[in-house]
């Protein structure tokens, strides 16, 4: 990186961006985990450093004189970036699916601000001009931790969930009854509908992941695309009149969550719940749900039955 650096600069570019070039080398690399680890200690120190950096460079007076400029490019930059990386992801992915990417990756990259960096040394673009762009750059990457802690409740707002939102196979007959609902597509909700179905039983899988959702259509699995967190998801799959329903969520959260939604309208009885660890179970302990399985338990003992078998 030091070597990319002097490189760099030798040819007339900034060290920065040498230092950047050689990062970008060495994550294509089978030694960048160990880079990374490295690195680790360092992170926190020179990121605080960076934004130090930038925060210096930005004159209060340029934000007060240039305000309805700097929000005018703001908008269209940031509508601009979501419209293209939205319109572009649609072609492959579903609308919701779409939307949470673009949202998430709508700021100014902070590689631009080494690009600016290298126009003013340049003289490329007057000072004025690249303060404007320096405060466009920070504001949109303020904005960036406050839309990923609400990413779910915007994209929820923006595209309402509703019964018909949800894809729905044909062969997912209404009114059906007796039958298992599996709540989550991961490898235990896949293990579990591979034995049902071996086993002739009648069941139906919800899954709120696009790819597990065309892996579960493709191994030919009843299989529901929607956020089980949704009560019009949850009515898809016809749960109140389910003989068990199996909550094989992987986030710990979500899965809580989704607890006492079902909690609200049937019994504890009807509700399993895979966990992956202690922990997790004694979080839903206040809920009263009779069977949870926990995963690392259950693989601790069939470790054990097999030391002792051999």
């Amino acid at each position: 990186a030091i070597g990319s650096s002097f490189l760099a600069n030798e040819m007339g570019f900034s060290y920065s961006l040498g230092a950047f070039m050689a990062g970008m080398v060495i994550a294509e690399t089978k030694f960048k985990h160990q880079a990374e680890a490295d690195l680790i200690p360092f992170r926190d120190l020179l990121l605080g450093l960076f934004f130090v950096t930038v925060g210096m460079q930005i004159k209060i007076n340029i934000i007060v004189e240039y305000f309805h400029i700097i929000l005018f490019f703001l908008i269209v930059i940031l509508v601009l970036k979501f419209g293209v990386i939205y319109l572009l992801l649609r072609l492959t992915e579903h609308k919701k699916t779409a939307l949470k990417t673009a949202l998430a990756l709508i700021q100014v990259g902070e590689f631009s601000l080494a690009i600016l960096e290298l126009a003013r040394s340049y003289s490329l673009i007057h000072a004025p001009y690249n303060q404007i762009m320096v405060v466009i750059i920070v504001i949109s990457m303020i904005f960036t931790p406050i839309i990923l802690k609400h990413l779910t409740r915007i994209t929820d707002w923006l595209i309402p969930v509703t019964e018909e939102d949800a894809i729905i196979p044909e062969y997912i007959s209404k009114g059906i009854k007796d039958h298992v609902v599996i709540l989550g597509y991961g490898e235990f909700g896949q293990s579990l509908a591979k034995a049902f179905r071996e086993e002739g039983e009648l069941y139906v899988v919800a899954e709120r992941d696009i790819h597990s959702y065309h892996k579960g259509v493709a191994n030919g699995d009843p299989i529901i695309f929607g956020n089980a967190l949704k009560k019009e998801v949850l009515k898809s799959t016809y749960y109140k009149s389910a003989r068990r329903i199996i909550v094989a969520i992987d986030n710990p959260k979500k899965l809580y969550e989704v607890c006492i939604m079902l909690l609200e309208s049937i019994p504890s009885e009807k509700i399993i719940v895979k966990v992956h660890s202690h922990r997790e179970k004694m979080d839903l302990e206040n809920l009263k749900i009779e069977t949870i399985i926990v995963e690392n338990e259950v693989t601790s003992k069939a470790a054990l039955e097999a030391c002792l078998q051999s």
